[in-house]
């Protein structure tokens, strides 16, 4: 049997419709990801195109970062608030007050998709991810 990274190779059609198949998962359902590795993929709500790709040896803790909203610690929080809270948020804020903005506006407005994977093959399957679906915020 082949391996699944060369089948993603092969097939990457196949493997985006397991992605398109998974059930969204918003903040209140952080207990339904498990903490295996694999890859993700962030969508806005009632949007069609894909935000972000993301890969994590640990999907649950990884997801959970991503909706605090921590923007210093948080590659995917930074690049949510540098796209669409800071132009909203009045000014004269705590770093503590904008990571708490950008943590709502995660929670209100992004589900993610999950895959679980070997961890040896989560490199792969995250970068065919985003050089085929070049997601709003990471494309490559």
């Amino acid at each position: 049997m082949q391996a699944l990274a060369e089948r993603i190779i092969m097939d990457f059609e196949k493997f985006a419709e397991i992605m398109n198949s998974q059930p969204p998962i918003s903040s209140s359902q952080l207990d339904q990801i498990p903490q295996d590795s694999g890859v993700y993929t962030a969508w806005r709500k009632g949007n069609q195109h894909c935000l972000y790709v993301g890969k994590a040896r640990d999907l649950h803790n990884r997801i959970r970062s991503h909706y605090s909203g921590q923007r210093g610690g948080d590659q995917f929080c930074l690049y949510v608030y540098d796209n669409f809270v800071h132009d909203q948020r009045p000014s004269g804020l705590t770093s503590q007050e904008v990571n708490k903005i950008t943590s709502e506006w995660i929670r209100d407005n992004v589900e993610f998709k999950i895959i679980t994977l070997p961890e040896n093959e989560i490199n792969e399957a995250e970068v065919l991810f985003r050089k085929h679906w070049k997601p709003a915020l990471n494309s490559l």
